[in-house]
């Protein structure tokens, strides 16, 4: 019988990391062919020190329009 993977706490609580990338409230409209579409509304998260985030979801979902807002790419 093969042993079960034990689990391992974290080492450090995120408050004890540096925030390496803060999103509040991010949100883009697009006006488009005299209507407005909502791109994304309300995002907010904070990435810490070592973590790693992944953005999934279906094609047209808003995941390159999230990061091009973040990134200041988006009027």
């Amino acid at each position: 019988m093969m042993a079960s993977p034990q689990l391992q706490p974290l080492q450090t609580l995120p408050g004890d990391r540096p925030v390496v990338l803060k999103a509040e409230n991010v949100g883009m409209t697009f006006e488009t062919g005299g209507h407005s579409v909502e791109a994304i509304r309300k995002v907010d998260f904070d990435l810490y020190q070592g973590e790693t985030l992944a953005i999934v979801g279906p094609s047209g979902c808003g995941k390159s329009t999230l990061f091009n807002a973040i990134a200041g790419l988006l009027p």
